[in-house]
């Protein structure tokens, strides 16, 4: 089983965001709390041959914005990327009291046939030029 995100989960136990670097890359990993999944529901049981969509927000807590690019990572006993898309957010906007959340939605499809039956937790993933935002919302889904 990949496990990266829990052995990021004990590094971000200390309740302060957390930078890391990422091996060989060359590249930071910032971890951060501000997130939410909010579709489909924590530790939902999907068909691996039908389509779902993967819908919440996230942003980037340090700069008060959200970063255009942004994946949405699955980890099993195989690791997938999904390419998400922003729309804005203005409840988040009004929840947060920071306008910089304003395009702070996303959604990604999950194509169907694309994941093998598997239990996943998934890990937000935002790309500034400086750094990786990743965004751990301790969330799992069932894909049988």
């Amino acid at each position: 089983m990949v496990v990266r995100p829990m052995m990021k989960k004990l590094v971000f136990a200390v309740g302060l965001p957390v930078l890391l670097s990422a091996c060989g890359t060359g590249e930071s990993v910032q971890i951060v709390e501000s997130c939410r999944i909010e579709g489909p529901l924590n530790g939902a049981k999907l068909a691996f041959n039908e389509e779902f969509k993967i819908v919440g927000w996230a942003f980037d807590k340090a700069t008060g914005s959200s970063p255009e690019q942004i994946n949405i990572e699955l980890f099993g006993n195989e690791h997938k990327s999904f390419t998400a898309t922003r729309f804005s957010r203005p409840d988040v906007v009004k929840a947060l009291n920071t306008p910089g959340a304003e395009m702070s939605g996303f959604v990604a499809t999950v194509p169907a046939n694309s994941l093998v039956a598997d239990q996943y937790e998934i890990v937000i993933v935002q790309k500034t030029a400086e750094h990786k935002i990743e965004c751990l919302p301790n969330f799992m889904l069932d894909v049988k």
